[in-house]
């Protein structure tokens, strides 16, 4: 070979080896810039308030509405009920309509004899006092003369025009085995 050809060749070699260097170091570079944008982005997504975030809480609440409680007092009852606690709250659906109704009652035993046990009638009622339905909460509970205690019920199928709530003693059990009974607890008999 000459002179010239060989220069030449060596000349393309070591252009070969300058181009493999270049691209060895491209991809040398690009390889930690991807590394230092990868590390950014999680930095960031790590840092930043996440758009698929759970929502706040507070953000979940179910509607409500309280309704009244009416103390239907009947004579020679040995519970009454105490006003501290004694309240009716019905969860809405979307649209309005009561779904269940929560019902949290505070009674006194009013007689000089102990309880073991009572069993109240709760009816829902429209706003001209119609019945739309009734349920029965009894409750196991040992209670001296004067003592108080409170029970708490969950009631379901509640009538969209529900707007108050009657509550009535059906029965009581004393602790020597004796029993009180309403009026209306006879009827049922």
């Amino acid at each position: 070979m000459r002179p010239t050809a060989r220069a030449f060749c060596q000349f393309l070699k070591i252009e070969k080896f300058a181009w493999r260097m270049k691209t060895i170091k491209l991809s040398y570079l690009s390889a930690r810039l991807f590394r230092m944008l990868f590390l950014l982005s999680v930095f960031f997504l790590i840092t930043s308030n996440n758009v698929y975030s759970k929502p706040e809480p507070t953000q979940l609440t179910t509607p409500q509405k309280e309704i009244s409680i009416d103390f239907v007092k009947e004579a020679g009852c040995p519970i009454i009920t105490t006003d501290s606690t004694t309240r009716a709250i019905l969860d809405l659906d979307p649209f309005g309509a009561p779904k269940d109704a929560r019902i949290y009652i505070s009674f006194k035993n009013n007689s000089e004899r102990p309880v073991a046990a009572v069993k109240f009638r709760l009816r829902y009622v429209n706003a001209r006092g119609e019945d739309l339905g009734t349920f029965h909460a009894a409750q196991a509970v040992i209670l001296g003369p004067g003592a108080e205690a409170r029970g708490k019920w969950k009631g379901n199928r509640i009538h969209p025009d529900t707007s108050a709530l009657k509550l009535r003693v059906l029965q009581v059990r004393y602790s020597d085995g004796a029993q009180w009974n309403s009026v209306k607890a006879e009827a049922l008999k």
